[in-house]
């Protein structure tokens, strides 16, 4: 999904080594594409929830939200911000959620590609939560998209005017 948080479930049957080792808010998914090694998803497992099918077969499935969902886990508060740009608004916004939040869930400001030629004096923020504030203040306001980078030094958030690639490569 492109500036949301992105979701993916899975099922496990009971005889699963992980049946009942995965937990939830802690228990963190990766999932890695064998053929180029990419990651495809990573995130929190948020809620497992059990079933018995009518043959007595237990399987459990599991729903999961990528780590731009720790944005939820923080809030914004008031603040009426000079106009400095878009990067340095953004960066308030993830420096306040780091203050908040545990090492794990922390994001590295990444590349701002989105630009503002307004000239407002000043820039606001409410009492939202740090995703609702971006999707809100920065999206609604600005456009662009954010996207999660997972690099060795840690997650990055970017904030960027146009996402993708454009290629000369045929489908086929």
């Amino acid at each position: 999904s492109l500036s949301d948080i992105s979701t993916f479930s899975f099922d496990l049957l009971y005889d699963h080594p992980f049946f009942n080792k995965i937990k939830p808010i802690n228990g963190l998914i990766k999932i890695i594409n064998k053929f180029d090694k990419e990651v495809e998803f990573y995130g929190r497992v948020l809620k497992p929830e059990g079933d018995m099918d009518q043959s007595g077969l237990f399987t459990k499935s599991f729903i999961c939200e990528s780590v731009l969902g720790y944005l939820n886990d923080s809030t914004q508060t008031f603040q009426k911000n000079a106009n400095s740009g878009v990067r340095d608004y953004f960066t308030r916004i993830i420096d306040y959620h780091n203050s908040q939040v545990e090492p794990h869930k922390r994001f590295k400001v990444g590349h701002v590609t989105v630009s503002s030629s307004s000239d407002t004096l000043y820039r606001y923020i409410g009492y939202d939560t740090t995703f609702k504030t971006i999707k809100d203040y920065l999206i609604g306001q600005f456009g662009g998209y954010i996207q999660l980078r997972l690099e060795t030094d840690g997650m990055y958030i970017d904030y960027l005017s146009e996402v993708g690639q454009e290629r000369q490569n045929p489908i086929q």
